[in-house]
């Protein structure tokens, strides 16, 4: 199964309020009309937000683009729905292995997606809609806030890095560590970050794939050594990153694992899930 991570914004962000800018809910009510189930539906929603907030200060556009992405979320789901049902193969001239030519039909939906921020992805033998958040620089970059774009851009490496396939992390322990890293100082720099939450989920779960693993990704061997490459990470957190919140959390499992003490390393672990410092 691919994982996927949704952008989840408060509720406050999906209602009307009466103090809201009238801008901010005609845009809403203006996507609330658009088909979700149609991939071009966020170019037209992309347009109308150039057209409503152009002229408006940075905390009005970047409230704004908050609405866009939960729309994007939404059209995303709504086309997997549509592309999981559609008996094309795909599969066959995505595939890296393919040496055929590319049927218009498949070649056209491709570059379709693409022109509308999504691209076909591949995962355990077939093929799925991802987003392709380079639809977002494009669009949205000149007007929303530095924090904003700063966030943005690491969405973008993430969506095209990946995390986990088929129950296997798909990027090293370290690059996932540095990940965890970047967010808790983007934390610690933007507090009042108006998407400060979705910070924090994405956080709370690249934690937890560190410190767990995945199916098909173990920590530790059969005679229960650490994998290498999860000690280089635990060791860049807990040497290069030694005074981050991270490496409190970090540091007494790992030194748990490397005195072969199992047991209190999983309780660590249900102790953090527990307090809500992990989640999958």
């Amino acid at each position: 199964m691919k994982l996927i991570f949704k952008l989840l914004f408060t509720f406050s962000f999906m209602i009307c309020s009466a103090n809201e800018n009238p801008k901010l809910q005609d845009y809403r009510k203006y996507i609330l009309t658009l088909n979700q189930s149609k991939y071009y539906s966020t170019s037209i929603a992309a347009n109308k937000y150039r057209e409503l907030f152009n002229n408006e200060r940075i905390t009005i556009k970047d409230s704004a683009f908050v609405i866009f992405e939960i729309f994007y979320d939404n059209v995303q789901t709504k086309v997997n729905e549509l592309h999981s049902i559609d008996e094309t193969d795909y599969f066959t001239f995505i595939s890296p292995d393919n040496n055929q030519k590319i049927p218009d039909l498949i070649l056209n939906y491709k570059n379709n997606l693409i022109e509308n921020g999504f691209d076909i992805a591949i995962s355990e033998g077939g093929t799925w809609i991802k987003k392709d958040r380079n639809f977002i620089s494009k669009n949205f970059y000149d007007f929303i806030s530095p924090e904003m774009k700063e966030y943005c851009t690491f969405l973008n490496i993430v969506e095209k890095e990946e995390t986990l396939d088929d129950g296997a992390l798909t990027i090293t322990p370290t690059r996932l560590a540095e990940r965890i890293i970047w967010l808790e100082n983007f934390n610690n720099s933007n507090p009042t970050f108006i998407s400060i939450n979705n910070v924090n989920e994405y956080y709370r779960r690249f934690l937890y794939f560190l410190l767990k693993g995945s199916d098909n990704t173990d920590i530790l061997d059969m005679k229960d050594i650490i994998n290498q490459n999860f000690s280089d990470a635990y060791d860049f957190i807990t040497l290069e990153n030694s005074k981050s919140k991270t490496s409190n959390y970090v540091l007494p499992f790992y030194q748990f694992l490397k005195n072969k003490q199992k047991t209190e390393a999983d309780y660590l672990i249900e102790k953090y899930n527990r307090e809500g410092i992990i989640e999958r």
